[in-house]
């Protein structure tokens, strides 16, 4: 409070009750109680001290996301949800991190396919998915199929939400970068272009930096980031379905190099859990069933044993894919570990992801490749691996 508005005391001195009829004294009790009343009335000055912080409210700079994804609780604590939730709901959410990862793993017994056709036959009876006019209902409704349709490496069954048709694309006009692997591809395979496509998708975005920036943070925890489309294309396309021909081979071991090479990003970007055992296995099937030359195209090979090395949480299965790649180096006349690193890195690589991925299984592979002879390490491994491998690759 300022100090000239602060009230002040005075006192009128009498000898005798009797004094208060006097006009003159009345005059001055008036006068001074008429004072008190202009100090109180009076505006106060602001005066800043020499240590006074002075806050400031402002707009906020940043856009406010247009959707709040069900589950962004916790990456921002005071975010709205899309619906109002009654006490139920409240509960659910408030348990969700404990109960979450199980309900989304139950894939074994069937529960996940059990929900899945009933969701699908409850939108068939309500006009379809062009029915849902609420964008984040649709794009939640294809979300909570794709998380399925990953984890089990499966097409995923409700088609690709207009937003994510319209961002699963490069952007028309801009340049394509210049990539020596995706060239030699459409070289020897020109009619197989479904796989080699969404790859040179996937480079552009990460040569144009559009990977992790703020608008892709942002669409991560809203409606969706580059990922999803992505993973989605990669998800849908079946190439052994079309036949089991080298061609077929070669686009399925690559499309699922791919999607283990992006687990990776899909966790940057904030997504919990990210399951790739079955594509692992999948993965680790096909090139043990699969005799297959790959020529010219080995870096793809490469870079796809790379990630699923590094990808691979069972012990077994990196034990195998680390086999296969120290086989590959052997074959490609690769004896330091910086040269497969160079093939790696020359196909596809971001270093804020990968970075010191290697340390993981350098040693292992470098192991294998300093005996005297892979073949004579292939005799003695416990399962027989060295025969598919043997003259294919």
């Amino acid at each position: 409070m300022d100090q000239s508005s602060k009230p002040s005391f005075n006192f009128v001195n009498l000898k005798h009750p009797d004094d208060l009829k006097d006009e003159e004294t009345q005059l001055r009790i008036r006068r001074l109680a008429m004072t008190e009343v202009g100090k109180a009335r009076r505006k106060a000055k602001n005066k800043r001290g020499r240590n006074e912080i002075v806050l400031e409210i402002r707009e906020p700079t940043q856009r406010k996301p247009v959707i709040d994804r069900l589950g962004s609780g916790r990456i921002d604590p005071f975010g709205r949800y899309p619906i109002e939730l009654d006490d139920e709901a409240r509960a659910l959410v408030a348990n969700s991190e404990f109960t979450g990862k199980a309900l989304l793993g139950s894939f074994a017994g069937g529960e996940w396919k059990q929900h899945q056709d009933a969701l699908l036959k409850l939108i068939e009876l309500r006009g379809g998915f062009d029915m849902i006019d609420r964008e984040c209902l649709r794009i939640t409704v294809s979300w909570g199929d794709l998380m399925g349709s990953f984890a089990q490496d499966i097409p995923p069954s409700i088609p690709l939400p207009q937003k994510w048709e319209v961002d699963s694309r490069s952007p028309a006009g801009t340049p394509r970068p210049h990539n020596a692997i995706t060239l030699a591809w459409k070289q020897q395979l020109p009619m197989q272009l479904d796989w080699v496509t969404i790859f040179d998708d996937v480079v552009q975005l990460i040569s144009l930096d559009r990977a992790f920036n703020e608008r892709q943070q942002e669409l991560a925890v809203t409606s969706g980031s580059w990922m999803e489309p992505t993973i989605y294309r990669l998800l849908a396309i079946r190439p052994l379905l079309m036949g089991d021909g080298r061609e077929n081979v070669l686009e399925e071991v690559c499309r699922l190099g791919t999607l283990l090479f992006l687990a990776p990003f899909w966790r940057a970007l904030g997504h919990n859990p990210v399951w790739t055992a079955a594509i692992s296995r999948n993965l680790q099937r096909v090139l043990l069933q699969y005799k297959t030359e790959w020529h010219d195209l080995r870096p793809l090979l490469v870079w796809t044993l790379y990630s699923a090395a590094v990808e691979t949480s069972d012990l077994a299965e990196r034990s195998q894919f680390v086999f296969m790649l120290a086989i590959v180096m052997s074959g490609m006349q690769l004896r330091v570990w910086g040269e497969i690193m160079e093939v790696v890195k020359g196909v596809l690589w971001v270093d804020s992801v990968f970075a010191g991925s290697d340390e993981l299984i350098s040693d292992e592979v470098m192991q294998i490749v300093g005996q005297k002879s892979a073949v004579r390490v292939a005799e003695q491994a416990p399962f027989s691996l060295f025969d598919d491998l043997t003259g294919t690759y």
